[in-house]
């Protein structure tokens, strides 16, 4: 039987990457409606990977944090992903005119938020459950993945 703070990781990992692979499984629907067409996916994963460099800068200004930070930290990306999600959810299709030519500035935006969430999540929650026993740190690795599964399988659907 899993014990509870197995499965607390478990489910504290489910988020992290799912909305960033829920959209890579929505690509070919967006590619369809944006301006950029499919040069969309270059721009996102710009945008994606500039998000990357925020686990470098959260990393060290957690290093020598109060649990009750790292917390609070944790809390933090929860609620701006899933904030960011809705957004997405509602912006995804909204471009602006940048020099004559329309571009999906809000989605670029919104995605480099995504990628800034899902990789610190990665430091933060990591640096957590180092406090358990190490067996926990398998839940959250699985919770991750199961997370990116949700996302195909619903993509999918």
């Amino acid at each position: 039987m899993l014990s509870n703070e197995y499965l607390g990781f478990l489910l504290l990992g489910w988020p992290t990457w799912a909305l960033v692979d829920g959209t890579w499984a929505a690509l070919s629907q967006l590619a369809d409606h944006c301006p950029e067409g499919y040069d969309i996916s270059a721009y996102l994963i710009l945008a994606l990977t500039c998000g990357n460099i925020f686990p470098l800068v959260i990393g060290f200004s957690l290093k020598n944090a109060a649990r009750e930070v790292l917390v609070t930290a944790i809390q933090l990306i929860l609620v701006i992903g899933f904030i960011t999600g809705m957004l997405m959810a509602f912006l995804w299709n909204v471009s602006v005119d940048v020099s004559g030519k329309s571009a999906s500035v809000p989605l670029y935006i919104l995605f480099f938020v995504v990628g800034a969430c899902s990789s610190t999540s990665n430091v933060t929650h990591f640096t957590y459950v180092s406090i358990y026993d190490a067996s926990n740190t398998t839940a959250l690795a699985t919770g991750m993945g199961l997370g990116s599964m949700t996302a195909g399988l619903l993509g999918i659907l």
